[in-house]
């Protein structure tokens, strides 16, 4: 009820007085029958929140859920170390690996490192991006080894979005049947993260895609996926 009061408090609309008003009634008027209750289980609550909040924060590093992001994070990165390998990326790539490298080695990985994992396969997905743009040709070899990785990384962005959206739904039915596990803010950002970067890795898709158009070459997708041209 406090937070509810609150929202109400900082808006205008004719609702929101009027649940200012009702609240302030209920609590003020020397017939309200329960105002030290009201206040012990406003207390109560918030020591409930603060208590699960500490419960779930000291689990989520060990979290397998967070190893299987984690996992998801390196299987991208390596992903751009082949594709950049094959568009020539030169130094910008051997920055990349040792950095990539480095992050993957986390055996007990924290929301922090899969987040900067995450962030910096975004930074140099961009920069594979606009090579991809500007790239005119590759020998045989290379036409081959770009295909099987455009294979893969439809294969990547399909069971990434899987998992996110099994996570989603997993928590939302513990949460209805009363389970305490509860989304920390880390874990959201975390998830988020993926997301933006399922959404690069699907322009990486594009830019290959736009290279085998205009180089009027034949870059076939995965068989075993039906993706919309348009996604």
């Amino acid at each position: 009820m406090n937070k509810a009061y609150e929202v109400a408090r900082n808006r205008n609309d004719n609702l929101a007085k009027s649940v200012q008003a009702e609240f302030l009634r209920l609590i003020s008027e020397p017939e309200f029958p329960h105002p030290k209750l009201f206040a012990y289980l406003a207390k109560e609550a918030d020591s409930m929140r603060q208590t699960l909040e500490q419960k779930f924060s000291s689990q989520a590093p060990k979290s397998n859920t967070l190893k299987i992001y984690k996992d998801l994070a390196v299987k991208r990165n390596n992903l751009l170390v082949e594709i950049g390998t094959i568009s020539g990326m030169g130094k910008d790539l051997e920055e990349f690996k040792v950095r990539a490298k480095q992050l993957a080695s986390q055996a007990n990985p924290s929301n922090s490192v899969v987040n900067e994992t995450i962030i910096l396969g975004d930074g140099f997905a961009k920069k594979i991006e606009k090579r991809m743009g500007s790239l005119k040709k590759l020998d045989e070899d290379g036409l081959i080894k770009l295909e099987a990785v455009h294979q893969e990384n439809e294969r990547f962005m399909a069971k990434s979005g899987y998992m996110m959206l099994n996570f989603f739904v997993s928590t939302v039915f513990n949460m209805s049947n009363g389970g305490e596990w509860l989304l920390s803010a880390e874990m959201v950002e975390t998830v988020k993260a993926l997301g933006k970067g399922n959404k690069i890795m699907c322009s990486i898709r594009k830019s290959i895609i736009g290279f085998a158009e205009r180089t009027e070459v034949t870059i076939n997708s995965a068989t075993d996926l039906q993706i919309p041209e348009d996604i």
